[in-house]
C-alpha cells in the first residue's frame, strides 16, 4: 500500500510539473532559430561588446609608442655684470634611427592580432551557443516524445479499465499499466527540468534579464545533421591553417615581436636632437641686440643599448 501511495505522490508531482510547464509554454513563447540566437548574442551579450573595446585599447597603446616625441619650448634669462641675455628655444628630437616607423609597423601587427583574437573568442562564444541551442532542441524533442508516450499509456489504462469493468481484463494488468504511467510521468518531469536548464543555458548568451522560460528553439536535430559530410584530416588541417582566427593571431603576434626586436636593436645607434630659437642681449652701456641660437645634440648609447628590450621581444616571440 505504501508503494502505491508513493507512486501516487510521484504521479501528482509529475502532473504539477507538467501543468506548470504547459502554462509557461502557452505563454508568449519566443521562438528563435540558431541564426537569430547568434545575431542576438552578437548584439546583446556584454562580453561580446567588450571584446571590441579591447581591440581599441591595444590599438591605442600600440600607436602611442610609434608617435614622435613632443617638442619642448623653453625660456631662459641670464643676468650677470649688467648683461642680460634672453633665450626662447624650441627643442625637437629627430627620428634618425628609424625606430618610429618600425614601432608603427609593430603597432599595426598588434592591432591585427588583437582583432583576430577577438574573432577567435567570438567563434568560441558561437560554438558554446550552438551547443546550448542543440541542448534545448534535444530537451524539446525528448519532452515531446515522452509526452506522446504518456498519452499512449493513459489511453491504454483507460482501455484496460473498461475491459476490467466488463470482466474481460484483470485488475493486475490495469495496475501494472498505471505504474508504468507513473514511471513515464516521472521521466517527463525530469525532462521538463532538463528543458528548463537548457533554456537557462541559452538565455545566458542573450541580453541580461532575458526570460529563459519563454525561449523555444526552432528546428529539429535531424535537420542540423542533414548535408554534413566527413572530410579528411589533411583537408581539415589545411583549412584550419588558412581560416582559424586564433592561429592567425599567433602568427601576427610572432611578426609583431620580430619587428619589436628590430626596433630595439636600433637603440644601439646614436640619436639626435636640435634646438633652435631667438636670443636677445641687453647691456646698459651699449644697448640691446637680437639674434638666433642653434644647438645640435647627439645621444650616446652608452648604458641603454636596447639589450633588455631586444631580449624581451625575443622571449615574447618565442613564447
Amino acid at each position: 500500500m505504501n508503494q502505491w501511495r508513493r507512486w501516487g505522490l510521484m504521479t501528482a508531482a509529475a502532473g504539477a510539473v507538467m501543468l506548470a510547464a504547459g502554462t509557461v509554454e502557452r505563454a508568449a513563447a519566443q521562438t528563435l532559430t540558431e541564426a537569430e540566437a547568434i545575431a542576438r548574442m552578437r548584439q546583446e551579450h556584454p562580453a561580446v561588446r567588450a571584446l571590441r573595446f579591447g581591440v581599441r585599447e591595444v590599438e591605442a597603446d600600440a600607436l602611442e609608442r610609434s608617435l614622435l616625441l613632443n617638442p619642448t619650448i623653453s625660456f631662459t634669462r641670464e643676468d650677470a655684470a649688467g648683461n642680460r641675455d634672453d633665450f626662447l628655444l624650441l627643442t625637437q628630437q629627430l627620428p634618425i634611427r628609424g625606430r618610429t616607423g618600425l614601432l608603427g609597423e609593430a603597432a599595426g601587427r598588434a592591432t591585427e592580432a588583437a582583432d583576430a583574437q577577438v574573432d577567435a573568442d567570438l567563434h568560441d562564444f558561437e560554438t558554446s551557443l550552438r551547443l546550448a541551442f542543440a541542448d534545448l532542441l534535444l530537451a524539446q524533442e525528448r519532452t515531446a516524445a515522452i509526452d506522446d508516450g504518456v498519452s499512449e499509456l493513459r489511453r491504454l489504462v483507460e482501455l484496460l479499465r473498461v475491459r476490467e469493468e466488463e470482466g474481460e481484463g484483470s485488475r493486475f494488468d490495469r495496475q501494472r499499466a498505471e505504474r508504468e504511467v507513473a514511471d513515464v510521468e516521472a521521466d517527463l518531469a525530469i525532462a521538463w527540468i532538463e528543458r528548463a536548464t537548457a533554456q537557462a543555458g541559452l538565455a545566458g548568451f542573450l541580453a541580461p534579464g532575458s526570460d529563459p522560460e519563454r525561449l523555444v528553439a526552432s528546428g529539429r536535430l535531424d535537420d542540423r545533421a542533414a548535408g554534413v559530410t566527413a572530410e579528411s584530416l589533411e583537408t581539415l588541417l589545411s583549412r584550419a591553417l588558412e581560416q582559424r582566427s586564433d592561429y592567425r593571431a599567433l602568427a601576427l603576434r610572432e611578426t609583431r615581436w620580430a619587428i619589436e626586436r628590430r626596433a630595439a636593436e636600433r637603440l644601439r645607434l646614436p640619436d639626435a636632437a636640435v634646438t633652435a630659437g631667438l636670443k636677445r642681449s641687453a647691456n646698459p652701456s651699449i644697448g640691446a641686440d637680437a639674434g638666433y641660437a642653434v644647438t645640435a645634440a647627439v645621444g650616446i648609447p652608452l648604458f641603454n643599448r636596447g639589450q633588455l628590450q631586444a631580449a624581451r621581444a625575443e622571449a615574447a616571440r618565442a613564447r
